[in-house]
């Protein structure tokens, strides 16, 4: 079998995006001990006791990304428009 140009080029494009996919994983991996190390080494000093706790910045913003995407599907009902609005606007302006 074999390949023109355009084929080899597509298929050298694939492997470097496979390489510095796992280049990039390896080093996203990297960066989640050091900050799971840190995490546990390092003294806070919260208002509230439950702020001391291991791992609650990081719940916490999760937290809140939770209830704004909420939030956001909440608001879509009473802010979005229908998926036919502006064909409906089209048709009343032809009339």
């Amino acid at each position: 079998m074999r390949l023109n140009a355009d084929e080899v080029k597509y298929k050298m494009e694939v492997l470097a995006l496979r390489r510095y996919g796992r280049l990039f994983l390896v080093c996203l991996a990297a960066l989640l001990v050091v900050l799971l190390v840190i995490e546990v080494l390092a003294v806070r000093h919260g208002e509230f006791a439950f702020e001391d706790l291991p791992f609650f910045p990081a719940a916490f913003g999760f937290g809140g990304f939770v209830l704004m995407v909420a939030l956001g599907w909440g608001c879509r009902r009473y802010l979005a428009r229908s998926a036919r609005y502006y064909s409906d606007e089209e048709r009343d302006d032809d009339a």
